[in-house]
């Protein structure tokens, strides 16, 4: 009997106790459940905390990869606004994407990239380099000048100076022999005025500046703008030389006829060199006026310290030594210091020389065949 006794409580003990733990997990089952669903696994955490950049930029990097620029773009200010250190990433992501559209040939969509950044980040000296190359190849040369000339002016760190000259003077180069080769001497003044008020008061853009105004008419502007280089040790001489020339077009007015003189199939011109007189063969086809060495000789010019060189003259090329002369006169028209080239000629060429494209080329000339005149006018 007492051991049934012990057997019976022993049963009461324990469904008492299973009771209770199956009421307790009855009462606590949905709340640790509802906890288990809200707490992201630990390795969950780890890919994709809260506010990290990979999260943040995903929506981003969409739309970039998308073309839906100014989708993109609103999200990169947004984040500039509130973390700038995010938004670096961004920004690299945007001008690397124009890169990849400027290497793939579509410079229409690479332009509207760099053209929406640059409306709220004009000082970006990255993006404003990527926009002068990108102009640069379509031709638009005045904006890749002004956008290379403002990204090594915004180039705080200084570190994109030499990419940015490089920039600037591959782009001035293009743009000046095309308005050099189409006569566009005014847009020629407007390149070295900006090149002058955004890279410095050199003394080559002052000169090439008087250039292009004597070429325009502006024989006033020219001869101001040379005055200011007048004194330089490397371009004083050049700016000199220019301004007798720029003096003595302004007094051409209507022009300078120049008799010539008819001898087989060539006109003769007669000039002066080093006050001795000579007569030369017009030649249009001639870089360079020569002079037969024997004439250079009587007329005490040396060919000793002479730069060689090879030119176009006479329908062929010739070997030359250029030598300066101390002065060279066509009529009324001196020019000091212009080098010639001295060469020997064969004994049937029955002249002292040829007149060329180096005398030429600073005039505006005609050559009337009937009346056997040159006319001389200012450019």
């Amino acid at each position: 009997m007492p051991l049934l006794n012990i057997t019976f409580w022993v049963l009461v003990g324990f469904i008492a106790g299973w009771s209770l733990h199956a009421l307790q997990d009855a009462e606590n089952g949905p709340v640790a459940e509802q906890t288990r669903a809200e707490s992201p696994p630990p390795e969950a955490v780890a890919e994709t905390g809260e506010n990290t950049p990979a999260k943040a930029a995903d929506p981003f990097r969409a739309h970039l990869a998308r073309g839906e620029v100014r989708e993109a773009l609103l999200i990169y200010r947004e984040t500039r606004r509130k973390t700038p250190d995010r938004a670096d990433n961004m920004r690299k992501a945007l001008l690397n994407r124009a890169r990849q559209l400027m290497a793939r040939k579509k410079t229409d969509e690479a332009g509207q990239l760099l053209a929406q950044y640059l409306e709220s980040d004009s000082y970006d000296p990255d993006a404003l380099l990527l926009r002068a190359r990108l102009d640069a190849s379509r031709g638009r040369y005045a904006r890749a000048l002004e956008n290379a000339l403002d990204a090594k002016i915004y180039d705080r760190d200084n570190t994109l100076a030499d990419t940015a000259d490089q920039v600037i003077d591959q782009t001035t180069e293009t743009w000046r022999r095309r308005l050099t080769a189409k006569k566009q001497w005014g847009k020629l003044g407007e390149l070295y005025h900006l090149l002058i008020e955004k890279n410095g008061d050199r003394p080559e853009y002052y000169y090439a500046l008087a250039g292009a105004q004597y070429r325009s008419g502006r024989y006033g502007e020219g001869l101001g703008t040379l005055n200011r280089i007048l004194h330089d040790p490397e371009w004083g001489g050049k700016a000199r030389k220019l301004s007798q020339l720029v003096e003595q077009l302004a007094r051409l007015g209507e022009g300078a006829p120049i008799a010539m003189t008819r001898k087989s199939n060539h006109f003769l011109v007669k000039v002066r060199v080093n006050d001795r007189s000579a007569d030369l063969v017009l030649d249009t086809g001639a870089s360079i006026s020569i002079l037969r060495r024997e004439f250079a000789k009587a007329i005490g010019l040396s060919t000793e310290g002479g730069e060689q060189a090879r030119f176009n003259a006479v329908g062929s090329q010739v070997d030359v030594t250029i030598v300066p002369t101390r002065s060279f006169s066509v009529g009324d028209i001196t020019f000091n210091d212009m080098p010639v080239g001295i060469a020997e000629m064969p004994e049937t060429f029955a002249a002292d020389g040829l007149l060329g494209m180096d005398f030429l080329n600073n005039f505006e000339f005609t050559i009337d065949q009937d009346n056997e005149v040159l006319n001389l006018k200012a450019p």
